[in-house]
């Protein structure tokens, strides 16, 4: 008979001692009182580097999302960290590939508004261990210990004053769905996966589904010089089902945040044609968290077969069962090609309801432009093919680099296919970035040089009421313009970025400070193909702003939300990977 036992106690008493016998420690929750989400991102998430971990997707204020989409709150704070330690993973993972479904694991955050006491918590590796199936001693103790720096990071950091229990006695026997894909010996392996991913992706967003995280463990590796040879792909994909979620975090468990989003692992064996493919399912959930709503139940269960249904529908079955053709998706919606739809021609120098984000202008061949710019007083910094057949200028003057900041270049696209012309509005950025340092018309000579160039420019659709723009963010909880991310730090950065392949420019300014200009990958520059905007292509190269010795970026979150003014929620979900990478991709570069 499955027992169940929740205790809330004091947190100087031994952890072990909470369980009776044949009992397991499933999940374990540090307090604090008052709202403590904040301080936790400070003290906690911003440490992690320090303890050997990384941040690999962060979902914050979800609590939010709800409210904003549902009407409905209950609670005032519910975030998930996606946390992995690589180094101490891949020894474990060369070892068992099953360790893929905690290889990031979820460090929840959550506050209720029925009490005043902010809690944090894992899984405990015990749990995870006996979801996976893991018996091996040294592997079990390694994998603890890499969990107990953690334990000791928030209580050190956060000195929390209650520990609240969550224990088991049995572990479910379908713990972990795994299921294999045979695929025929392929001209290119990158390929096949690439296109592979972006099925999946697709698949999965089919069937209401949102891609909260990614981690390619073979690229990781692979970029730190570590030997990850039993492989010759493995990645993890965070996935998790927004109303499903409400229906669960929202309505009376939270605590079942700590699965959440759900891992899903990816891997072929070196020299073979199997994709594996696993994830610890729903089931796991019901003995773990104390829930004894029969729909809530009814609820978990489904989801595992849901997900397993995607699986089918990709063409994976069980280990040994006959391969069956997977199920015919939904094409793929072809990206637009067309010029979008264009406003009046813009009257530089004349107040506006709207300030636009983009300024358009008709097609001007890539040389041609390039010395017209350069004619009327630009230097062109970078010229890049950011996506087929669209071509991205990143051009200067004085007035830009006299801002001294990220307003300091422009990026202009060519658009051979739309046949346009479409470039930033530094009127836009300037009134976001510049706050009391923006004067209206300041940028009216650049404009006016624009329009000596390009000719008759014309607004775009999407734009903002002036008075928003200085303190403008996408919804409440999410960045302000000066919540920076700080990507790298030391006496030589400038050079490092210089020295690096994936820098498109690097622009000393006037105040000793350097913009640069960074190219992302292609599986990240996907997102504007997703969101159907690769008209706006010129919202890259994404840039970072070295001061003395630190190198500093616009949130992602903050800049895509800026650059996509008409971006609704339901699609910024639907990029929810992309931030992270963004952050990830600039880092490398120093």
């Amino acid at each position: 008979m499955l027992r169940q036992l929740v205790r809330t106690v004091l947190i100087s008493l031994p952890l072990m001692w909470l369980a009776h016998a044949g009992e397991m420690t499933a999940i374990v929750f540090k307090g604090v009182p008052g709202l403590q989400d904040k301080a936790i991102k400070t003290q906690v998430i911003k440490k992690l580097e320090s303890i050997g971990y990384e941040n690999v997707n962060a979902s914050e204020n979800i609590h939010d999302a709800y409210e904003k989409k549902y009407h409905e709150k209950t609670l005032d704070a519910l975030h998930f960290f996606t946390v992995t330690n690589e180094k101490a993973m891949r020894p474990l993972l060369l070892a068992n590939p099953r360790f893929g479904a905690f290889a990031p694991f979820n460090l929840l955050v959550y506050k209720s508004r029925k009490e005043d006491m902010t809690w944090m918590g894992t899984l405990t590796p015990e749990a995870m261990l006996g979801i996976i199936g893991e018996t091996d001693p040294a592997r079990s103790a390694a994998f603890s210990k890499m969990h107990g720096t953690l334990a000791a990071l928030i209580d050190t950091a956060m000195k929390p004053t209650k520990t609240q229990t969550y224990t088991c006695t049995k572990i479910p026997k379908n713990s972990l769905v795994e299921m294999v894909k045979t695929f025929p010996e392929p001209k290119d392996l990158d390929s096949f996966i690439e296109d592979f991913q972006e099925q999946f992706e697709e698949t999965f967003e089919t069937d209401q589904f949102i891609i909260a995280g990614y981690l390619d463990f073979k690229e990781a590796y692979s970029d730190a010089d570590l030997a990850f040879d039993r492989y010759d792909a493995y990645w993890i994909y965070s996935i998790c089902h927004f109303v499903f979620s409400n229906s669960i975090f929202n309505r009376g468990l939270p605590q079942a945040g700590v699965f959440a989003p759900c891992t899903v692992y990816l891997y072929i064996e070196k020299g073979t044609n199997t994709l594996h493919i696993g994830m610890a399912t729903l089931e796991n959930w019901i003995p773990m968290t104390g829930v004894k709503d029969p729909k809530k139940i009814t609820a978990m269960k489904a989801m595992t077969q849901s997900v397993v249904s995607v699986f089918k529908k990709l063409g994976f079955v069980k280990e040994g069962a006959a391969a069956t053709a997977p199920a015919a998706t939904k094409a793929a919606a072809a990206v637009a090609v067309a010029t979008a739809p264009r406003g009046e021609p813009y009257t530089i120098g004349t107040p506006a309801k709207n300030t636009p984000t983009y300024l358009s202008a008709d097609f001007v061949p890539l040389e041609a432009i390039k010395q017209k710019l350069t004619d009327n007083g630009f230097t062109i910094l970078s010229t890049q093919p950011i996506l087929k057949g669209e071509t991205v200028l990143t051009i200067t003057n004085p007035a830009l680099k006299a801002t001294n900041s990220f307003l300091s270049a422009l990026n202009v696209v060519v658009n051979d296919t739309a046949r346009e012309v479409r470039l930033q509005n530094p009127d836009y950025l300037g009134r976001a970035y510049l706050g009391k340092r923006f004067k209206p018309g300041m940028f009216d000579p650049t404009l006016r040089a624009f329009q000596k160039a390009l000719g008759t420019l014309y607004a775009s659709k999407d734009g903002m009421k002036p008075s928003d723009l200085p303190g403008y963010h996408f919804m409440m909880g999410m960045p302000y313009v000066g919540d920076t991310v700080e990507i790298a730090s030391g006496s030589d950065l400038a050079a490092r970025a210089k020295g690096n392949k994936t820098v498109a420019y690097t622009l000393p300014l006037p105040d000793g400070s350097t913009l640069v200009g960074h190219l992302l990958s292609k599986r990240t520059v996907k997102f504007l193909k997703k969101l159907g905007v690769t008209h706006n292509a010129c919202m890259l190269p994404y840039t970072t702003l070295i001061h003395g010795d630190k190198a500093e970026a616009l949130d992602p979150k903050y800049y895509l939300a800026l650059s996509l003014p008409q971006l609704s929620m339901g699609e910024f979900m639907k990029i929810a990977t992309v931030p992270d990478a963004i952050i990830k991709e600039l880092k490398k570069a120093y």
